[in-house]
């Protein structure tokens, strides 16, 4: 690529949140504003979404939405991660977390 040409990467947050948000990112991708998406890939829509990106938008690029908190169940087992998974899932908030 030339020196003065500079391209723009639209990222879509949150892919495999829900049906809804798959959906929007592969039609905004379609339509040519979304290069690239983060999966969150604990969620239930996850697996169904990158089929689809894989299926609709191949050169769609998938990265990994890496979340610590937010209230979603933890990749790893709770006794793995007792300090950050109490009760097996993570504190939405900082101040949530045990001292």
């Amino acid at each position: 690529m030339p020196q003065n040409v500079k391209k723009l990467i639209v990222n879509a947050d949150d892919f495999g949140r829900s049906p809804g948000v798959n959906a929007g990112t592969l039609e905004a991708h379609a339509r040519g504003i979304v290069t690239a998406a983060t999966v969150m890939v604990l969620e239930t829509s996850a697996a169904r979404g990158i089929r689809a990106a894989a299926e609709r938008a191949p050169r769609m690029s998938l990265g990994l939405h890496f979340a610590v908190t937010g209230g979603g169940r933890p990749a790893a087992a709770a006794r793995a991660v007792p300090t950050l998974a109490p009760d097996g899932r993570f504190p939405r908030r900082l101040e949530d977390l045990p001292p």
